[in-house]
C-alpha cells in the first residue's frame, strides 16, 4: 500500500470517530513510524509501506481513536522548543506553561538556585536551566512514576550535575537550607476534585490524577506551595505559579501567608489570567 492512500483512509478512520483535525495526528504518528521531519512526508507519499510498518501505523491509530494521549503513543511532547520523554504516569507538557517559563526568565534573577515543584517530566526546570546556564535547581514530586520521565529528560540533556530530582513535597525534607534559594517555580495540580469528570477523555482517562487534581476547590497543592515559598525563599525571592484561573487566583491573594505578598497576575498564551508572581518581602 502506498503511503498516501494509507493516509487517506486513516484520516476517515479517525473522521468516524469524531476527530476534527485527523490528518495533524495522523502525520504526526507517520512521523514517528517512519522516522521522519513533517516536511518531509509530501515527499514520501508514492512510497511503498511495508506490512510490518502498516501494521504498526495502523495499532497507534486504533489506540488513538479510543482517545490515548498522543503525546503517550509517539512518546514525546514538544515544551518550549525542546523535547521530552513522556508516558503513562507523567502529566503531558501544555503551551500555556511555556508563558510560566517566559516570565521567570523575565523576572528572576540571572543566577541563582531554584526549585520547581511539582516537577512532573521536569519540563520546566529543564527549559529554565538551557536557557540560562547560571541556574541549578531541584525538581521534586511525590510521584516516583513522574521522577522516572524527569529522570530519563535529565539525562537526554545532560543536567545531572545541574538538576537534583528529589521525592519529596515537604520543604523540611528537601535538600536544601531554609530561606536559601533564589527562586521557586510550580505547576501543581489545581483541578478542582469534583470537575475532574468533565476533563476530555484524553486527560480523564490516561493521565495522572495524582497530577491533577487539586483538591475540592483547587487550592489544596496551590497554598502547600506558599507554605513551601515562605520556608525556602530568601528574602527578596520570587514564587513563581500557575493556577486554575482568576477565581483560584483572587483566593490565593487574599490568603496568602506573610511575608509573602502576590505582586504579579499575567495570562497565558491563550488570553488565561492563569499565572501569578509572588515576593517575599524583606524585612
Amino acid at each position: 500500500m502506498l503511503l498516501g492512500v494509507m493516509r487517506s483512509r486513516a484520516s476517515d478512520f479517525l473522521k468516524d470517530a469524531g476527530f476534527v483535525t485527523p490528518l495533524l495526528e495522523i502525520d504526526i504518528l507517520c512521523c514517528y513510524v517512519f522516522g521522519v521531519e513533517r516536511a518531509q512526508l509530501p515527499l514520501l507519499m508514492d512510497s511503498e509501506v511495508t506490512d510490518e510498518a502498516h501494521g504498526f501505523f495502523w495499532q497507534l491509530l486504533e489506540r488513538r481513536a479510543k482517545r490515548e494521549p498522543l503525546a503517550y503513543l509517539v512518546g514525546n511532547a514538544d515544551f518550549y522548543g525542546y523535547r521530552f520523554f513522556v508516558g503513562p504516569g507523567c502529566l503531558i507538557p501544555r503551551p500555556e506553561t511555556e508563558s510560566l517559563v517566559e516570565k521567570v526568565l523575565m523576572k528572576a534573577p540571572h543566577t541563582g538556585r531554584f526549585a520547581d515543584l511539582c516537577t512532573g517530566s521536569g519540563c520546566i526546570a529543564l527549559s529554565l536551566l538551557m536557557e540560562n546556564e547560571r541556574y541549578t535547581a531541584i525538581g521534586t514530586d511525590t510521584s516516583p512514576g513522574a521522577l522516572r520521565w524527569a529522570w530519563l529528560n535529565t539525562r537526554r540533556y545532560r543536567m545531572h550535575g545541574r538538576l537534583l530530582l528529589w521525592h519529596s513535597f515537604d520543604p523540611g525534607w528537601m535538600p536544601c537550607r531554609a530561606r536559601s534559594l533564589d527562586f521557586i517555580v510550580a505547576n501543581p495540580p489545581y483541578i478542582p476534585s469534583m470537575r475532574l469528570a468533565e476533563l476530555m477523555t484524553d486527560v480523564r482517562d490516561y493521565e495522572p490524577h495524582v497530577a491533577l487534581d487539586g483538591g475540592e476547590d483547587g487550592l489544596d497543592l496551590l497554598f502547600g506551595v506558599l507554605r513551601a515559598a515562605v520556608s525556602l525563599l530568601k528574602e527578596g525571592g520570587l514564587l513563581f505559579c500557575e493556577t486554575g484561573g482568576e477565581d483560584q487566583l483572587q483566593a490565593l491573594g487574599l490568603a496568602v501567608p506573610r511575608p509573602l505578598e502576590l505582586a504579579e497576575v499575567f495570562e497565558d498564551g491563550f488570553g488565561v489570567a492563569r499565572h501569578a508572581v509572588f515576593k517575599k518581602s524583606t524585612s
